[in-house]
C-alpha cells in the first residue's frame, strides 16, 4: 500500500497579537506523531505565509512534494487570496482551524473566523474544489476523528488509482445489468478495464502442471472434501495459479470472472472454491464476470485491509428483521473458522445420455458472528449504495453454499433500517444483485471517500404498501 502525503502550510497576518510561530510548531509536531500512528507521509511548510507571492512559492513546492492531501492552517487571520492561491494545486484541501490562546482581551489569533472567510472563498475557484474542515489541536479527539477517517479514505483513494480491474469473459448470459462504460470508471475512480476472452484462462488453465501444493493447501482448509470435489481439486488448483499469474502478469487490481456456464460445460467443474482461496489470499475476484462488483469488492478491500466478498440476498425474516447473504460457495478462512468442500448444489449442463450432471468445488460456510459493511456501487460508479450490520453465526437454519444471516441493519448514516425499508430502497433503486461485504464497520470512511470523489450515495426509500418503483 502506497501512502498518502499530507501537506501542511500555515497562514498569518503580522499584526494580530497571539504566539503564531509556537501554535505553528506545536500542529506540526502533532501531526507528526499522527502520521506514524495512522501512516502517512507529511510535509510541512518551514515558513509561515501573508502574502500573495509566498504563496505561489508554497504552491510550487507543494506540487514538487506530490501532496495528495494539503492542510491549510490559519494560525491567524490571514488574506483571502492566500487559500486562492493555494487551492489552485490538485491536491484535495482540508481548511484548519485551531482555538484562541486566550479567552478574553484583544482576540489573539482569529483563526476560525478566517477559516470561515476560506470556506466562503472556496465557491470562487473556477472548478468546483471539495475541502473538509477540522478544528482543534491535533491530539484533541474533534480533530483525530474527522482526520483519521480521511486518512484511510484517501488512502484507498490513492491506492485505487491506476489500478486495473481484469474481466474474463464477459457477464453472465442474462445479466444485462451487469454491463458497463469503461471509460465513465475510469474518468471516476481512475481504474481501467480489461477484457480478456475465456478461451485465454482455459487455455492457460490447461497447460498448467505440478499444483500439488496448492491442492494439498486446499485440503488443509477444509474439515471436510466429499469425492467429487477430489475428482476436482487439480482443476481447482490450476485455475488458482492461473488467475494468479493473469493478476501478476496484467498487473490487475481485481478480476471479474465469468464463473458460469463455461466452466461447467467447456471445464467440467465450477470455479467457486478457487474464487474464494484466492481472495482469501489477498485477491479480488468477483462472480459472474461483474466489473462493478469487484470493483466495490476491491474499494473494501483498501478501506478495511481485509478481504470482501460478494454475495446475493436470498431470503428475508421480516420476523427477526434480518436477511440472509448467500453464494454458491466461495467460502473463506478469513470469514470462517469451517469450510466444507462439497458438490455445487445447483447440476448442471444437461447431457442426454447421464442426465443433469453434478459439478465441483464449491467451499460451503456460515460466516461466523462479525460486524460488516455492504456495498453496492451502481451506474457505472456514478452511484453507491452503504448499509452496516452484524452476522450473527450459525444459529438459523440456511441454504447450502457460503452463506450468513445479517442483522441490526443501519444505512450509512447510521440510522436504523428495517428489513421491508432496505428491501424497498434495493429495488427502488434498482441495483444489481450482487453486494461486496467486508469485516467491520466502515460507512463514514466509505462516505467520505465517495464525497471526494463525487460519487451519489443513495439514501434509504422509506417501505410502504403502495411503493411502486
Amino acid at each position: 500500500m502506497v501512502k498518502v502525503k499530507v501537506g501542511l502550510v500555515g497562514l498569518m497576518q503580522p499584526n494580530f497579537r497571539g504566539d503564531k510561530e509556537s501554535v505553528y510548531r506545536r500542529c506540526v509536531e502533532g501531526l507528526k506523531e499522527l502520521s506514524e500512528e495512522l501512516g502517512f507521509e507529511l510535509f510541512s511548510y518551514s515558513k509561515l505565509l501573508s502574502d500573495v507571492n509566498e504563496a505561489k512559492k508554497a504552491k510550487e513546492e507543494i506540487e514538487n512534494q506530490a501532496v495528495d492531501f494539503l492542510l491549510i492552517l490559519n494560525v491567524s487571520f490571514a488574506s483571502g487570496y492566500l487559500v486562492q492561491t493555494l487551492a489552485q494545486t490538485d491536491a484535495f484541501i482540508g481548511l484548519w482551524s485551531v482555538p484562541e490562546q486566550s479567552d478574553s482581551g484583544p482576540l489573539p489569533q482569529n483563526s476560525f473566523c478566517a477559516m470561515n472567510l476560506n470556506a466562503s472563498l472556496m465557491k470562487l475557484m473556477t472548478t468546483h474544489k471539495k475541502f473538509k474542515w477540522f478544528y482543534g489541536y491535533a491530539e484533541e479527539k474533534l480533530f483525530r476523528e474527522r482526520f483519521s477517517t480521511t486518512i484511510r479514505a484517501l488512502n484507498a483513494l490513492k491506492n485505487l488509482k491506476d489500478k486495473r480491474i481484469v474481466q474474463i469473459g464477459g457477464h453472465a448470459p442474462g445479466f444485462d445489468s451487469l454491463a458497463y462504460d469503461a471509460e465513465k470508471i475510469r474518468e471516476i475512480f481512475g481504474v481501467h478495464i480489461k477484457e480478456v476472452p475465456f478461451e485465454t484462462l482455459k487455455d492457460l488453465m490447461q497447460k498448467q502442471k505440478d499444483v500439488e501444493d496448492i491442492v494439498a493447501d486446499l485440503k488443509r482448509r477444509h474439515e471436510s472434501i466429499d469425492p467429487l470435489s477430489e475428482r476436482t481439486l487439480v482443476p481447482a488448483a490450476s485455475l488458482i495459479r492461473t488467475l494468479r499469474e493473469i493478476c501478476e502478469t496484467e498487473k490487475c487490481g481485481a478480476i471479474a470472472l465469468l464463473c458460469w456456464p463455461k466452466f461447467r460445460s467447456e471445464l467440467s467443474m465450477v470455479p467457486c472454491a478457487s474464487m474464494g482461496y484466492l481472495n482469501d489470499e489477498g485477491f479480488v475476484v468477483a462472480c459472474e464476470g461483474d466489473v462493478l462488483g469487484a470493483l466495490s469488492m476491491l474499494v473494501l478491500k483498501l478501506i478495511s485491509n481485509h478481504p470482501a466478498m460478494l454475495f446475493d440476498v436470498v431470503s428475508l425474516d421480516l420476523k427477526d428483521e434480518n436477511l440472509l447473504f448467500w453464494h454458491c460457495g466461495v467460502g473463506m478462512k478469513s470469514y470462517s473458522n469451517r469450510l466444507f468442500m462439497k458438490k455445487h448444489f445447483n447440476p448442471g449442463p444437461y447431457d442426454p445420455e447421464k442426465g443433469w450432471l453434478e459439478m465441483a468445488p464449491v467451499s460451503e460456510m456460515v460466516v461466523d458472528p462479525m460486524p460488516a459493511t455492504v456495498l453496492r456501487l451502481t451506474e457505472n460508479g456514478t452511484k453507491a449504495f452503504v448499509f452496516e450490520g452484524e452476522f450473527l453465526g450459525d444459529v438459523k437454519p440456511s441454504f447450502d453454499g457460503s452463506r450468513g444471516w445479517f442483522s441490526s441493519l443501519k444505512d450509512h448514516t447510521g440510522r436504523k433500517l428495517q428489513v421491508l425499508d432496505l428491501v424497498n430502497t434495493l429495488m427502488c433503486h434498482r441495483l444489481e444483485h450482487h453486494f461486496a461485504v467486508v469485516r467491520g464497520h466502515w460507512a463514514k470512511h466509505l462516505v467520505e471517500m465517495f464525497q471526494w470523489l463525487g460519487v451519489e450515495l443513495l439514501e434509504t426509500v422509506p417501505y410502504s404498501e403502495n411503493s411502486v418503483c
